[in-house]
């Protein structure tokens, strides 16, 4: 039996189509979502933390008191949406969110020059 040469398409010179290796299609939609999830990590965490940035100055607390409540915040906040996937043990989205959301914040700090109350608050009015 003769079989005919598998068809890629209808036009009579085309390609075959590119196929890329599951394990590498698999690591880099893993990573995608990685960098999704640190990225609505740091951003929803500094949301939080900004917020109790605005209730601690209301309560007119010292500044001091106010950069170890933000970091408390942003740090347990964003730990517990980046151990999502560490507990579901998806190995290369939980390093790339970890990755990410550093990236992040470490931008945030040095090249943009951010501030918990400075920032968004200006000085402190007490």
């Amino acid at each position: 039996m003769h079989r005919r040469p598998r068809r890629y398409s209808w036009r009579a010179r085309a390609r075959p189509r590119m196929e890329i290796p599951f394990s590498a299609r698999f690591t880099l939609v893993e990573a995608l979502y990685g960098a999704v999830i640190g990225a609505l990590a740091t951003g929803v965490a500094l949301l939080i933390s900004e917020f109790a940035v605005w209730v601690t100055i209301l309560w007119m607390l010292r500044e001091k008191t106010i950069i170890y409540t933000f970091y408390a915040l942003m740090v347990s906040v964003s730990g517990m949406i980046l151990s999502v996937p560490i507990f579901h043990r998806r190995r290369v989205r939980a390093v790339v969110a970890i990755a990410v959301a550093v990236l992040l914040w470490v931008l945030l700090v040095k090249r943009f020059d951010f501030h918990p109350i400075y920032t968004f608050f200006g000085e402190l009015p007490y």
